[in-house]
């Protein structure tokens, strides 16, 4: 039996890397499409039957967030594996509640790409390791007083948008917010994380190690 899977990445490297470590998983079993933005991802979803979806964490057309609850509410089965250069322990446990079923950093080696790959095809979820330390109470002391633990799911998607340097209308549409409730979040999250302007909080989350596409804008 086929296993679909979805790539979908607008780098050409992570894409290709990918399909190539699907296919040395699954062999001829592994059918492959790819999608380059989270709007082409939801039409996909919509019109094939996919197993899996092995996804940057933020790609054009909407917000993360946004994307796991329209795809899982076309597919319900699909399991979605998210990679990154961001860091695991801020990102893996917000992204893996909300509905994916795993969360990898670019940075990790072959093998770790080859579990993560095959445990999330043999159904398991793929926790990263940092995560199975910390329920073992090996919390390192910066992870636990990250200061972006303290925003809520919605709070931390505006986030990621504003560090793409999208301003209020355009998130507040990507996210199906009004504008004033999308200004509202914005303030909140400079409050909590004790920032004033853009700039400071581009700073902080260079700080924690937090990128996103988009982060080096010019100011």
């Amino acid at each position: 039996m086929s296993f679909n899977i979805l790539i979908a990445s607008k780098h050409f490297p992570i894409a290709n890397g990918m399909d190539a470590l699907a296919r040395s998983i699954l062999g001829i079993k592994a059918k492959i499409e790819r999608a380059q933005n989270f709007i082409e991802v939801i039409h996909k979803i919509g019109t094939k039957e996919f197993n899996m979806l092995i996804s940057d964490l933020t790609m054009e057309g909407m917000d993360s967030f946004t994307m796991i609850e329209r795809a899982l509410l076309l597919s319900p089965d699909l399991r979605i594996l998210f990679i990154s250069l961001n860091q695991s322990y801020i990102f893996a446990p917000r992204f893996m509640e909300a509905g994916a079923y795993g969360f990898i950093r670019t940075t990790e080696g072959e093998k770790e790409f080859k579990r993560a790959i095959s445990q999330i095809y043999l159904g398991k979820r793929f926790v990263p390791q940092c995560l199975l330390d910390s329920s073992m109470g090996n919390n390192d002391k910066k992870n636990i007083q990250n200061p972006f633990n303290l925003l809520s799911k919605q709070e931390f998607s505006v986030l990621l948008l504003l560090l793409k340097g999208i301003g209020i209308k355009e998130i507040a549409s990507m996210t199906d917010l009004k504008i004033s409730t999308a200004s509202t979040y914005r303030v909140r999250i400079y409050n909590k994380l004790d920032v004033n302007n853009l700039i400071e909080l581009f700073n902080l989350a260079r700080h924690y190690n937090i990128t996103t596409i988009n982060m080096d804008v010019d100011f």
